[in-house]
């Protein structure tokens, strides 16, 4: 019984049973004390050890929450500071209201009824107070706290963290080297006056060593890429004197030889290897085209590739490649008509062996009336007058001899691309030259209608040939 009155009805002039029930203790005191044993609770809930700090600070809170007592008015809190009423053991005996009051306003009180505050000076109870808080602050102190262990974990966890990151770079740290000499030959790739002045300085013979060391220390193949580099790139390959050092463009490159074929800048300096180096360091090259020869024959620049190989490798090394092409007759028909693999075609006639040529000459004339008015066919069809023999020829002409409606000899030469191929065919010695010319002199008047028969075949015959 902390009221201090007696056990019955107070009388009117008993000071101490005027006293309210309840003890004011500013907010901030008991919500400190408060939140503080509830979240070493929450953090906690497991430890017997946190279960008795709790109950420590709940006491204590509850203990300078009941103490009597009534602020100075130099200790008085700020109106400001809502206050908290906290019950203390009741009374028997009426029971006294519990006084209302607006959020920021103070406490109403009666003078005639002074009470101990928990502020006033009391030495011995705030000596009390101290000690108890003091042991109360040691013996936590003293104990591992699960947020101290926390932060430790995680502070573990950076602290390893920066090995893993200095680590990485180890790894890759050749890459970032790599990409680095690349985007620099892309720069100078892709300067022109800089590269102009490197192939300057090819052309004299006292820094030409010092320029092809420096393409080849460089990254070639970035190099190689580029629309001005590639040019430094083959002068440096046709310049280089010593075997070595074109060895070492081969090294650099050939075993890039899919990325450079398909490359618009590329292609040009892989042709260059394959014109300086011997045939037998080409295998490697023909090798990495195995099964793919009619998708590169198609390839705008592999197409190119191709021929450079035909022209520098014998039957022995290519002729697999060149077996591809030759998968049934539809399949070098196609090519034939393609854009870019037709100059694979005529390559065949120009630089295969007689063996090759005469079987893709075999393979093709069934074709020669639709190919004469094609435009990219109607020059393998010339090709094939060109580099065929007397009787072959004979066999093409006796075709376009037979030939009837929208392919006859004349309907094909009043056309844009047949009148070439007839022009061709005039312009040969065989067997058949007086058959044909007779066919083209009595057709004089249809094909003057025409200006590419005009232009291409009589105009080149001459006014004398059909004057006789």
């Amino acid at each position: 019984d902390r009221s201090g009155g007696p056990t019955g009805p107070a009388g009117p002039g008993d000071d101490e049973s005027q006293a309210s029930h309840c003890v004011c203790v500013p907010s901030y005191i008991v919500h400190g004390l408060l939140e503080a044993w509830e979240g070493k609770a929450r953090r906690s809930k497991a430890a017997p050890e946190q279960n008795f700090h709790h109950e420590m600070l709940k006491k204590l809170a509850l203990h300078l929450a009941a103490q009597p007592g009534e602020p100075t008015a130099a200790q008085m809190p700020m109106p400001q500071v809502q206050q908290v009423y906290m019950p203390v053991a009741p009374q028997p005996g009426p029971v006294q209201p519990v006084p209302v009051f607006a959020p920021h306003a103070p406490p109403q009180r009666s003078p005639a009824a002074p009470r101990m505050g928990l502020f006033q000076d009391h030495r011995p109870q705030e000596e009390f107070h101290r000690q108890m808080l003091q042991k109360l602050a040691l013996h936590l102190a003293a104990q591992p706290d699960e947020t101290s262990q926390e932060a430790k974990s995680s502070a573990s966890h950076q602290d390893q963290a920066p090995t893993a990151d200095l680590a990485a770079p180890v790894q890759l740290q050749i890459e970032p080297r790599i990409n680095e000499a690349a985007r620099a030959a892309e720069q100078v790739g892709e300067d022109k006056a800089q590269c102009d002045r490197l192939m300057e300085d090819l052309d004299v013979a006292e820094r030409r060593s010092e320029v092809v060391s420096w393409v080849l220390s460089s990254n070639v193949l970035s190099l190689s890429l580029t629309q001005f580099g590639s040019r430094v790139v083959q002068k440096a390959i046709a310049s280089a004197s010593e075997v070595r050092d074109r060895e070492k463009f081969a090294e650099e490159l050939l075993q890039h030889a899919m990325d450079l074929y398909v490359s618009p800048h590329g292609n040009h300096v892989l042709a260059k290897l394959i014109e300086v180096l011997p045939s037998t360091r080409l295998v490697c090259i023909v090798e990495k085209m195995r099964g793919q020869a009619t998708m590169v024959a198609r390839h705008q620049f592999g197409s190119r590739i191709l021929e450079r190989l035909m022209e520098h490798c014998s039957e022995e090394q290519i002729g697999f490649l060149l077996d591809e092409l030759f998968d049934g007759a539809a399949n070098l028909e196609a090519l034939a008509r393609h854009p870019f693999a037709n100059f694979v075609v005529q390559h065949i006639f120009e630089h295969g062996m007689p063996e090759r040529k005469t079987r893709c000459f075999q393979m093709l004339l069934p074709y020669v009336l639709q190919h004469a008015t094609h435009k990219t066919a109607s020059n393998v069809v010339q090709r094939m007058l060109e580099h065929a023999d007397v009787s072959s020829q004979a066999l093409i002409a006796d075709a376009f001899l037979a030939g009837e409606g929208e392919e006859s000899l004349e309907t094909i030469a009043a056309t844009r691309y047949g009148s070439f191929v007839i022009h061709s065919l005039v312009d040969k010695l065989h067997p058949r030259i007086d058959a044909v010319k007779a066919r083209v002199k009595a057709a004089q008047p249809q094909l003057s209608e025409s200006k590419f028969s005009q232009k291409n075949i009589l105009d080149f015959l001459g006014e004398a040939f059909f004057d006789d």
